[in-house]
């Protein structure tokens, strides 16, 4: 597989891990309702969150050797999505036509970044 196919998985890999976290951060919340902060530590929820940040930092730099973050960042904005229909998947939150239109525009604006042409890629030290 090409650097640039790689790119594109460990990009998709860091868009996953930070949802995913952002599920077991809520998970966590729910399973410690009346505990302690310190409680927390010990939650397996919140262990998974720390693990999937930790998976998500590191595939963010391995996409970030081959592109420049100016081109990448946006990408990230895919989360808000992928959270959104999360939240109303597992824990039946509400979705409002705001929502809806938000996430018309962050997806129309992946898509606007991700047809413009390219920019002159990072060089290597």
């Amino acid at each position: 597989m090409t650097a640039a196919r790689w790119v594109v998985w460990w990009l998709a890999f860091s868009i996953a891990c930070r949802a995913c976290a952002a599920i077991f951060a809520k998970f966590a919340a729910l399973s410690s309702i009346g505990k302690s902060a310190f409680g927390l530590v010990w939650n397996w929820w919140f262990v998974a969150e720390l693990c999937a940040l930790a998976l998500q930092a590191l595939a963010w730099t391995l996409v970030l050797r081959h592109r420049p973050v100016s081109r990448v960042y946006p990408y990230n904005s895919l989360v808000f999505i992928v959270i959104l229909m999360a939240a109303r998947w597992l824990f039946s939150e509400t979705i409002t036509l705001n929502h809806i239109i938000g996430m018309t525009v962050i997806a129309g604006g992946v898509v606007m970044m991700a047809t413009a042409r390219p920019e002159t890629e990072v060089r290597r030290v």
